[in-house]
């Protein structure tokens, strides 16, 4: 990803409040639609907090609605470091979407692309207390997405996921339709659910050429839920999941079923989970891997303290497992 050249937009210019008194979202889109028709830029975020507010309450009613600021192709979002925060308002559903109306089948016709999030700080106005009728509570919602960074930032107590990289949401909000989502990183972010009461720092639900490298994941996933990261193409039989590398990266405090990373798939999918590659990570303490997919699985240098289950994989065809260092754990293998 080149730095994208272009216009500047300053969210204060176009009426944010940086004090978190009152709501941003008008201003912010405001900034975005105009740097997005100018041809591409930066839209700015000086230090201070910006408040996101939606049109409903959906830890009361659950239903999923459209809040947030939409994000356009060749806009990159940047701030100065934790000093420059969004907090999501616990009447929205999302801080970020991209929101699309219509099934994207060919790439990049009709796609949001060349997008970025850097040095950024997302909260939450209300986190903590997960139930069900939060978990699509979610602070970047990226639907179909062609070239996407989201680089030194941090998510800080969200609801449901942090990042979710998902298929295009039906404008009737009851349905899933097809998506291409290609050429995402998440990189040098620190994910920190602060009491394990929220759902993944990163979902995956359809991707190619995804590399998540360098963040620290700590104190994420109720239960209920996978586990810091999540791999699970579940929604549409079109989804493709290829070519993903998760490295380098820290974990600590992960709940969670599934395991620190992850992930399963449904039997009516069109195209196969391959080449995801898994190295370089270090997980203090927990179960590293829970897996129920088909595919090319490369799990490579791996270092793990005082875990119950260092890894579980099911239905895999073409497995690596390489240069393991195991401390105070007790293994098991399927």
């Amino acid at each position: 990803f080149n730095q994208i050249k272009g216009m500047v937009a300053n969210v204060l210019d176009h009426g944010a409040d940086k004090t978190g008194a009152t709501d941003c979202v008008a201003a912010i889109q405001a900034a975005v639609d105009l740097v997005s028709a100018a041809g591409g830029g930066v839209v700015f975020f000086p230090a201070g907090t910006y408040k996101i507010m939606g049109t409903s309450n959906p830890k009361v009613n659950g239903g999923r609605v459209l809040d947030g600021v939409k994000i356009k192709s060749g806009v990159w979002c940047e701030g100065e470091g934790p000093s420059s925060i969004i907090e999501v308002d616990d009447t929205s559903w999302y801080a970020f979407h991209t929101r699309l109306t219509a099934a994207v089948t060919t790439s990049p016709a009709g796609n949001v692309t060349n997008i970025a999030f850097r040095n950024l700080k997302f909260t939450h106005s209300a986190a903590g207390s997960f139930v069900s009728a939060e978990q699509e509570q979610i602070q970047l919602f990226i639907e179909s997405v062609e070239g996407c960074l989201i680089e030194n930032c941090t998510f800080y107590g969200w609801w449901g996921d942090a990042i979710c990289i998902a298929p295009v949401l039906a404008s009737d909000t009851a349905s899933w339709l097809s998506s291409v989502v290609k050429n995402v990183r998440i990189t040098g972010c620190l994910f920190d659910g602060i009491d394990n009461e929220n759902r993944q720092g990163v979902s995956l639900l359809n991707g190619q050429n995804v590399e998540i490298d360098s963040n620290t994941f700590k104190n994420t996933t109720t239960s209920t839920m996978p586990g810091a990261i999540d791999i699970e193409p579940e929604v549409v039989a079109t989804d493709v999941i290829k070519s993903v590398s998760i490295h380098d990266n820290q974990f600590y405090n992960i709940g969670g079923t599934g395991g620190v990373i992850g992930g399963a798939t449904p039997g009516d999918m069109v195209t196969l989970v391959q080449d995801v590659a898994i190295y370089d990570n270090i997980l203090i303490p927990m179960h590293l891997v829970g897996l129920d997919m088909h595919l090319l699985l490369l799990i490579h240098r791996v270092h793990t303290t005082q875990s119950k289950y260092h890894l579980s994989v099911t239905r895999c065809t073409g497995m690596a497992l390489l240069g393991r260092r195991v401390s105070d754990s007790v293994e098991s293998h399927n």
